[in-house]
């Protein structure tokens, strides 16, 4: 089955598929397996009215990656006990998880994957992430993901407290440098105030202090629409519109206009 991923769209749809096996007529039916061996179908919506993507998932990566998922999949949560009881289950029919057929493994939903920028759907950032959290290569396996996508999951990762995880996935894989050997040479006073601040966002939660040096610096000297006017609706953006960690109250207070500068970086 084709690995679909945010790292780019074909340039024409390809030709439905035909369906001739199990496998495949789950992913018709819109299943993606992380995992083959998944003993979990995670459920994602963007919101209470929607169906969601349903992903097959191991719970106990998820747990190990994630305090969310620890609490959800482990507590007291009606979750918890939900899937213990069809694992008992499961465990008592099938000698392995990669057995089981994925409409008898237990079914968790969840709702709402952060503050990211309007996507024309949730479903391929949250199989990115959830491969994030499995340590699967994004992508081609090679390359890194574009910036506005790496901000993206970043969010993401923040929303389900595994920011830890996805930082030291992305710096084993030498994301962030990749990104900067590809862009190096070029002014970051010529980069727009959106990448600025997803860069900035990276840096801040995924602890790269290069970015947050350069942007933060390329913001206080470069001054930002949204300290200017109402412009940005808070409520509708992405969270590098009002980023965390203290940095962005620090940025707006009145900067000396004589210290408008070039500043260069990648």
């Amino acid at each position: 089955m084709t690995c679909e991923s945010l790292f780019g769209t074909p340039a024409a749809p390809p030709a439905p598929p035909v369906v001739s096996t199990k496998d495949d007529a789950q992913s018709e039916a819109g299943l993606m397996a992380i995992s083959g061996s998944g003993d979990l179908l995670l459920r994602v919506k963007e919101d209470d009215d929607q169906e969601g993507f349903l992903y097959r998932v191991e719970s106990g990566r998820l747990r190990a990656a994630s305090s969310y998922f620890e609490k959800l999949l482990s507590g007291s949560f009606s979750e918890a006990a939900n899937v213990a009881v069809h694992h008992e289950r499961l465990r008592n029919q099938y000698s392995a998880m990669a057995d089981v057929p994925a409409d008898e493994l237990p079914e968790v939903t969840i709702v709402d994957i952060g503050r990211i920028s309007k996507v024309s759907t949730i479903k391929l950032i949250t199989a990115d992430f959830l491969r994030a959290l499995h340590d699967q290569a994004l992508g081609n396996g090679k390359d890194a993901p574009p910036v506005t996508n790496m901000a993206n999951l970043t969010i993401v990762a923040d929303r389900f407290d595994a920011l830890a995880t996805f930082a030291h996935f992305v710096h084993r894989r030498k994301y962030l440098q990749m990104i900067d050997t590809k862009t190096k040479g070029k002014p970051a006073a010529s980069l727009p105030e959106e990448r600025v601040r997803q860069k900035l966002l990276i840096g801040a939660l995924l602890d790269y202090p290069p970015w947050v040096k350069l942007y933060s610096k390329r913001l206080i000297l470069g001054g930002s629409e949204r300290w200017n006017n109402d412009a940005i609706d808070e409520s509708e953006s992405a969270l590098w519109w009002d980023v965390p960690a203290g940095i962005e109250g620090k940025n707006c207070l009145d900067k000396d206009p004589s210290q408008d500068a070039p500043i260069e970086g990648s």
